[in-house]
């Protein structure tokens, strides 16, 4: 005799992509709750450029020219709002997660200028740029992750070394900024920490 299991269906990718939302808001939800209870530090985390290598360093450099370039597509555009970045771009990832978090960047100054503006404010506009010195990794353990005294930054290959890592020791790690400065390029780490055991360890250092 012939037993046949019949089991649940599969979820259709409707339900699946609902499903998804849904745990996704009652995430943000929870962390929102969470971040009530914690004190919020940004840590400067320096890449060290001599230890970059020829592919890394040149990553690096492409990387923020071709942030500039879909800055500028994005205004060019017309409606920053409804644009969607071009698919043969570095700052694209699988996830879409950088080159949104550089558009949101966009769409954010314009909403804050129209703000100003209608408080009577005089302001100016969101246009072409020279330069992106800044790109938003807003995902721990996804756009970056820290292991040791190494990072490792999404679509730059391999691992950096970074100094200034024991500043994070007992901090819960959120997005992090990489940026290009005049000494080379940083990684600007925002952290959270209970807000008891914060003032624990800063009594401790001060005995």
């Amino acid at each position: 005799m012939t037993v046949t299991l019949i089991g649940s269906p599969r979820k259709t990718s409707e339900e699946a992509r609902l499903d998804k939302n849904r745990r996704i808001r009652e995430s943000i939800k929870a962390t929102k709750a969470r971040r009530k209870t914690q004190t919020c530090s940004t840590f400067d985390l320096k890449i060290v450029g001599n230890k970059l290598s020829r592919t890394q360093r040149e990553t690096l450099v492409r990387v923020f020219l071709e942030a500039k370039w879909l800055w500028n597509e994005c205004i060019a555009s017309g409606d920053p709002f409804s644009y969607k970045p071009r698919k043969n771009v570095l700052v694209k990832t699988k996830d879409g997660t950088m080159e949104q978090s550089l558009v949101k960047t966009i769409r954010s100054n314009i909403k804050t200028l129209a703000t100003l503006k209608k408080q009577g404010r005089k302001v100016g506009e969101v246009g072409f740029t020279s330069e992106v010195k800044s790109l938003v990794l807003p995902q721990p353990e996804t756009t970056y992750r820290i292991r040791g005294q190494k990072a490792r930054i999404q679509n730059i290959p391999g691992w950096v070394r970074v100094r200034g890592v024991r500043q994070l020791e007992g901090w819960e790690q959120a997005k992090a900024v990489l940026t290009r400065e005049a000494d080379g390029w940083h990684l600007h780490v925002t952290c959270y920490m209970d807000k008891e055991e914060y003032r624990k360890r800063r009594e401790a250092k001060r005995l």
